[in-house]
């Protein structure tokens, strides 16, 4: 496993600091510290239940990690496992094999909450309504298998990036049989969606501002074009939300 080691971007700092310092005045300094403290951030690995127990933990062994599914207060976790190094160490990736199922996703570990919140069954029908670049639709497979999963993306590539990492994770039948990718505009799915295609079930994991990850992008000219998109994103996230509730 290797430490966690970034540079915070200045300009997202300076931007950062004039506009939560009025938002959150003298508790900005505390949320500050918080968001550049690596001993806060939580990679984890979610365990491929269709890979064997022992590719999975082979790369981790000899590192001290818990399973913090178990320890969530939720009554029905599926088959979902998600483990956590102790320290601020991160699991190694591992190299895409087409001849062979990855053993394990590395994830951002807070971000599989809304998949156990979701709590998806054998009979239904989910969407992931913004689905790239893949790990809650991974997780929604990983916890117990739908009778029909939609992963949409707008975005060709990283609609071909979702595409081969579910080839990762997933075994050919069960992708051919269960999962659909889609390319439709969020905002207009539920217009689409005719009454006997109807969702049980949907994710929408909508685009946010994500400050911590931009507070630590190297490309300077880009994370100033991001800054600028924020104003964009309380509609973009109505015109999802408004969508999802009519499919």
């Amino acid at each position: 496993m290797t430490r966690i080691k970034r540079s915070v971007c200045e300009t997202v700092q300076r931007f950062f600091d004039f506009e939560y310092s009025k938002l959150f005045v003298d508790r900005w300094s505390d949320m500050r510290y918080a968001m550049q403290d690596f001993d806060e951030w939580r990679y984890g690995a979610i365990w491929n239940r269709f890979t064997t127990a022992a590719d999975c933990r082979e790369p981790v062994v000899g590192f001290d990690y818990t399973d913090i599914i178990k320890n969530t207060s939720f009554h029905d976790t599926g088959y979902l496992s998600c483990i956590v190094p102790f320290n601020t160490c991160r699991i190694p990736n591992i190299k895409h094999d087409p001849c062979k199922l990855k053993p394990y996703y590395i994830v951002n570990a807070p971000s599989i909450l809304p998949v156990l919140a979701l709590s998806p069954t054998a009979g239904d029908r989910v969407l992931d309504l913004c689905a790239a670049p893949g790990g809650k639709s991974l997780a929604i497979i990983q916890y117990n298998t739908p009778h029909y999963l939609c992963c949409n993306e707008l975005e060709f590539r990283r609609r071909e990036r979702l595409s081969q990492m579910l080839q990762s994770y997933i075994p050919p039948e069960l992708l051919t049989k269960k999962i659909e990718m889609t390319s439709l505009e969020g905002q207009m799915f539920g217009d689409v969606v005719s009454e006997r295609d109807r969702f049980d079930k949907i994710l929408v994991d909508a685009p946010c501002s994500n400050d911590r990850s931009w507070l630590y992008q190297s490309n300077d000219l880009f994370a100033r074009c991001r800054l600028d998109e924020r104003p964009t994103f309380p509609g973009v996230q109505r015109a999802l939300l408004k969508s999802a509730i009519h499919t």
